[in-house]
This record gives structure tokens, C-alpha cells and sequence, in this order.
């Protein structure tokens, strides 16, 4: 569901709000059903035993392994906000910002190895529910294209986006498995309660002006990117790289303060 409200409010400045709903039911999740925790084992076990563990011979162990299983029990549910004005090009000037601030929750994201299980804890999977590894709070982008005097076009761009969570333990350190999760007691914390750093921030310009010379337009211009050298570390991943899911590969620093010259030839 969206539902949104656009409006010229003063002349030349138009205003947004929007909210947008988006709830998911019946997602795909993989359970392990010959998961130990699901039966009492016998004492006569002595390796992981599941619901089908038992099976020929006098130890009764050469059963089943792990039964993965394909379900649809998971859920999520994404709710945000967005906020944005618009200027209409109008005394040289105009530009367009929007921020968002959302909440991401679900219990098992499809960006993940689908050779492993994300759960940590197959009787206990309410603790599942949690922030998505989608999910970042807050998000800012905009732009600007002045025509500045003497014939100087100056446009700037920035956008930001906050942290991704990240699953840790009780003690706040972070759980590398999601075992981890689990206290002494036999609870389970719940899942991405924490934050990444991989905040991004980077603000953007460009300079140009034309000239004519011969019958043919130049227009050299220099453009910087990442003025303020954020650090913006690229850290997606809640497995390794190899079997990384989430929609890119990218992993270590990020990109640092960049210049470009260019010259472009109009005819």
C-alpha cells in the first residue's frame, strides 16, 4: 500500500509526503526438520540424533542427517516514510531532495546462502524476527543545477544512507554464527539488533561553462566526488563472499575523494 500527498505550496516549491506499507507473508525459509532439538534424544545416541537419526544396526545411528526443508513460514513487513521538495526550474536555479525513514523487519531474508540455515535455534524462531539485513533507517539524496553568472553551470549531488544491521550477542559483541545467539540459558537474542559501519555519505559537484570557438562549442568541466572523503566502508555481507546474496559482492573500502577533468566538443 502507498498513499501519497503532492502539492505546490509556494510558487515554484511543490512538496511531498509519502508512506509506503509492504507486508509479506509466506516467504521462503529453510528448516533443518531433522534438527536434534525437535525430538528428546535417547541416551544411547552419540552424535546429533533427530526425529530420523535412529535407524539400522545395534548403535540405531545411521539414519538421516540434516532434512533440509523448504518452507513458507516466514514473514516480513516494511513500513517508510518519505519526505521530498521539489524546485521547478525558475530563477536559475532548481533542485530536488527526499528523505526517508523506514523500518525493515523479517525472519528470514531471501539475501542469504541458501545452502545454510539463518536460524539459530529451530524451536525458538520467533527470535528470528528482527530487522532485515535490508534495513537502514534513514535515507537522503538530492540534487542541484545552478546556472550561475557568467555562463557557469555548477550542480551538486549528495546522498546518504545510514548503517545495516548486524547480528550480535547478548554481551554486544558480534556473533559470527547465529549459534552465537545463544545464552547460557537457552535463550536467544534476537537477530540484527546490531549496527554495521557501513554507513555511506558523499557529496558530489561538477563546474562547467561553455565556450564557442570556430564554429564549435567546448565546454571543459571538472567534476569531484566524495568531497569530504567518507570512509563509506563496503561490509554487505552476512556470510562470506562467496556465497553472498544480498545484491553485490563488494566488500573493504570504499571509494575515496576522486577529481575528473573534462572537455566536451559541441558541433
Amino acid at each position: 500500500m502507498s498513499v501519497s500527498w503532492e502539492q505546490e505550496v509556494i510558487p515554484d516549491y511543490a512538496f511531498l509526503v509519502k508512506y509506503n506499507y509492504a507486508k509479506g507473508e509466506h516467504i521462503t525459509r529453510f528448516v533443518n526438520r531433522n534438527d536434534p532439538l525437535l525430538i528428546n534424544a535417547p541416551a544411547s545416541c552419540t552424535f546429533a540424533c533427530g526425529p530420523w537419526s535412529n535407524g539400522l544396526g545395534a548403535g540405531g545411528t545411521n539414519g538421516l542427517g540434516s532434512l533440509t526443508v523448504v518452507e513458507s513460514t516466514a514473514k516480513s513487513l516494511y513500513e517508510g516514510i518519505t519526505f521530498g521538495v521539489t524546485k521547478r526550474p525558475s530563477n536559475n536555479v532548481q533542485f530536488q531532495a527526499f528523505y526517508t525513514y523506514s523500518k525493515d523487519k523479517s525472519d528470514d531474508d531471501n539475501e542469504r546462502d541458501p545452502f545454510s540455515f539463518r536460524y539459530a535455534k529451530v524451536t525458538d524462531l520467533d527470535a528470528e524476527y528482527g530487522y532485515s539485513d535490508r534495513d537502514q533507517r534513514h535515507r537522503l539524496n538530492g540534487w542541484l543545477l545552478w546556472n550561475a553568472p557568467m555562463g557557469v553551470d555548477v550542480n551538486v549531488r549528495y546522498s546518504y544512507r545510514s548503517a545495516q544491521p548486524k547480528s550480535i550477542k547478548a554481551d554486544g559483541t558480534d556473533a559470527g554464527t547465529p549459534q552465537d545467539r545463544i545464552n547460557a540459558d537457552g535463550s536467544v537474542t534476537t537477530r540484527n539488533l546490531g549496527r554495521k559501519d557501513n554507513q555511506y555519505s558523499s557529496l558530489d559537484f561538477r563546474v562547467a561553462k561553455q565556450f564557442a570557438a570556430g564554429g564549435v562549442t567546448l565546454e571543459p568541466a571538472i567534476d569531484v566526488f566524495n568531497l569530504f572523503n567518507s570512509k563509506n566502508l563496503r561490509r554487505p555481507e552476512v556470510t562470506n563472499l562467496i556465497f553472498n546474496f544480498d545484491g553485490t559482492v563488494q566488500s573493504g573500502i570504499g571509494d575515496p575523494r576522486q577529481m575528473q577533468l573534462a572537455l566536451r566538443v559541441i558541433w
